[in-house]
């Protein structure tokens, strides 16, 4: 088998259905037996099973029912079922893109070697599917071989710098052996964020890579009615969490990175991340209950980066419309 697609979920309807009809107009009867799809069930109170319907027909697929542990829970249980080469995380409100399956198979079966990572690029869409807002069009041809079997400082650079790369993993696929043998996981003590986390140490700890430029996955904007399927904002404890995951990069992409551009852009990213998640914990936490060298460790990354700091606030107002 080739691939692996794991779909977490909770309380993902109606949206999933959307997810559903996607993968059925992904319908691909000489490849039946190349792909699974598991679901992973993350403790649901809705009728998911209406949205699955038919598409045992079509997929072979698995149904995974757990307690509520998180997502990031959710997707290393799936990984633990998955029987591909390759395994593809994909979230249940969102779509995977016409074809996209059937190019991924044929591009998997092109490349000369097994590749750690492949990327590839995604739309976002509102509401309906059909209203796409945006789309990555990452050019990686412009800059890249379609594959690398060393991820040097100038990928790094290129990936994060020129081409603007998202924190995002759901247009990468990933090779399951190179997981095993790396024993890389998603952090469960993140009950958010924990993709960008994933991103990176598989990034990190990759050695071949590998790029196409077609488009695999439909991204949905948030909305309320998105937002109100989800789980709570982090208690202060995760928060503090996600933090000290956010620190954790932001040294080493300065220790290990000292190039310019892919690296100040990163960093420049990071801060703002550090700076929005202390404002939030300030809010549910009294100042002194932070460690002394984390408020200190914070306030000199944020006056390093005022600056970019502002200026992201402003285009975050700005497309907001906010005061």
């Amino acid at each position: 088998m080739l691939l692996s697609i794991v779909v977490p979920f909770y309380n993902s309807m109606p949206y999933m259905k959307n997810l559903v009809e996607s993968l059925i107009n992904n319908s691909i009867s000489a490849f039946r037996q190349e792909v699974e799809i598991i679901f992973v069930n993350d403790g649901s109170t809705d009728d998911y099973h209406e949205a699955l319907k038919g598409l045992d027909e079509i997929f072979d697929i698995k149904i995974i029912d757990d307690t509520n542990h998180g997502t990031a829970h959710a997707k290393n249980l799936g990984l633990s079922s998955a029987e591909g080469k390759y395994v593809w995380f994909v979230d249940s409100d969102d779509v995977i893109n016409d074809n996209a399956i059937k190019m991924m198979l044929e591009f998997l079966n092109k490349i000369s070697f097994q590749a750690d990572i492949v990327f590839s690029n995604f739309f976002v869409f509102d509401e309906a599917v059909s209203n796409i807002v945006y789309s990555s069009d990452y050019d990686y041809s412009k800059y890249l071989d379609e594959t690398c079997e060393a991820l040097s400082i100038d990928i790094v650079d290129i990936l994060f710098s020129k081409l603007n790369m998202t924190l995002s993993i759901w247009y990468q696929i990933f090779n399951r052996r190179f997981l095993r043998d790396q024993n890389l996981l998603f952090d469960e003590s993140l009950r958010i964020s924990e993709d960008l986390d994933f991103k990176l140490k598989t990034l990190f700890s990759s050695r071949k890579i590998a790029f196409s430029n077609g488009c695999t996955y439909g991204y949905r904007l948030p909305s309320k009615l998105r937002n109100s399927l989800s789980t709570v904002m982090p208690a202060a404890d995760d928060m503090l969490n996600i933090m000290q995951m956010e620190l954790k990069w932001y040294r080493y992409l300065h220790k290990n990175y000292p190039f310019d551009a892919g690296r100040q852009y990163m960093k420049q990213r990071f801060a703002f991340l550090i700076f929005a998640h202390d404002k939030y914990l300030k809010t549910q936490l009294d100042a002194p209950a932070l460690e002394d060298y984390l408020k200190e460790e914070i306030k000199s990354i944020i006056d390093d980066h005022n600056d970019s700091i502002q200026k992201t606030i402003e285009i975050y107002k700005s497309i907001n419309k906010v005061g």
